[in-house]
């Protein structure tokens, strides 16, 4: 499996040699997100990865990653079909026209989690009254 960063491209053993140079920190976590997580993260990545790193994902819910991960987020979009069977850690929903209470409860009863957050994506007072409508759900003022 081939890498691509900048125009270079890495194997999964430079790739990894390459995030613990970045790591200068030590903070030993890694992020993946983006529309092509589920298809890079594979069970060859992950087994050589996972060793080093905490690894944490952050979906859309269309399509499963192929290999486990330690902290998984889905953000589901409006008009996405979800795959099903994803056990995940934390829901963010886009707070956009399309989002009521009904969506809300229906993300909620298909991921059973403790942390659901609500990201405004206009005015922060819509999000805030899906709050009190449905207190399970938390403000995430970040994207």
């Amino acid at each position: 499996m081939q890498f691509a960063d900048a125009g270079e491209r890495y194997t999964a053993r430079q790739l990894l040699d390459r995030l613990v140079a970045l790591d200068t920190s030590r903070a030993a976590r890694l992020c993946i997100s983006g529309a092509l997580a589920p298809t890079e993260w594979d069970a060859e990545l992950a087994a050589l990865i996972r060793n080093t790193f905490r690894v944490h994902a952050e979906i859309d819910g269309t399509r499963a990653l192929a290999a486990n991960v330690d902290w998984l987020v889905v953000a589901p979009r409006a008009d996405a079909r979800i795959a099903d069977g994803l056990q995940v850690d934390e829901v963010h929903v886009d707070v956009e026209a399309a989002i009521d209470e009904a969506t809300l409860d229906r993300h909620a009863a298909r991921w059973r989690c403790e942390h659901y957050f609500l990201r405004p994506c206009g005015p922060v007072e819509r999000a805030v009254a899906l709050i009190h409508a449905r207190p399970r759900w938390r403000l995430s003022p970040g994207i």
